[in-house]
């Protein structure tokens, strides 16, 4: 009887999958086929390229995301150098896995909240400056992006962090940083010049190696 009902059970439940596959699937394949056919409208393209905002658009991405970049791999290298085997870094260790399960969107919303104009930090500061108003002063979507490249580093500075850490955990790593920092401290080097001559020129490949293979894996 079980034998003969197992077909039966194993045909129901793939039906049960393929119900939410489809749900998600009819509106992204419907999407790429809309993207797809507006790709080849060459109309659409004359349009783009006249645009007179295309140009200070491009730059402001390109702004957004080298500074985002470059000011969130410096606050890792800086951070790591200064703080690695202290106490304040073991402390920072156990606080990265609630940093990374924020997520983006709530994230985003919260540091937008606190830093518009009439937001808490305002508020706050209005109790001592005596603001009567909120200052006229664009802290969220400002011409310059920098309200967005903050928001970028305080979410990525913890992810790099977090791989900078998964790399001085791996198999002998430990052992090879006291080796060095020993090494150095005999030849008259301070610690964290070690830092800067030997170990990140050793680990920023494999930090952005596995970087993408985090960045792959979350989003599959």
């Amino acid at each position: 009887m079980g034998t003969a009902l197992r077909p039966v059970s194993n045909a129901l439940g793939t039906r049960f999958w393929l119900l939410p596959a489809a749900a998600f699937a009819l509106p992204l394949g419907a999407a790429l086929a809309y993207g797809v056919a507006g790709a080849f409208d060459a109309g659409a393209w004359r349009s783009l390229w006249a645009d007179p905002a295309l140009a200070p658009a491009l730059g402001l991405s390109l702004w957004v995301g080298s500074g985002s970049i470059a000011l969130s791999l410096g606050l890792t290298l800086w951070l790591v150098t200064r703080l690695h085997g202290s106490p304040a870094w073991r402390v920072l260790q156990h606080s990265l896995g609630a940093l990374l399960a924020v997520p983006h969107a709530a994230f985003a919303v919260g540091l937008a909240l606190l830093v518009m104009p009439s937001g808490l930090l305002s508020r706050g500061l209005a109790q001592v400056i005596g603001w009567d108003a909120p200052p006229d002063i664009a802290t969220v979507q400002d011409p310059a992006g920098l309200a967005l490249i903050a928001g970028l580093v305080l979410k990525e500075l913890p992810f790099l962090l977090w791989n900078v850490a998964s790399l001085a955990h791996r198999v002998g790593q430990s052992g090879w940083i006291e080796g060095q920092m020993q090494l150095a401290q005999s030849m008259g080097y301070p610690a964290r010049s070690v830092w800067w001559r030997v170990i990140w020129p050793q680990w920023l490949p494999q930090l952005g190696r596995a970087s993408c293979r985090e960045r792959v894996s979350l989003n599959v």
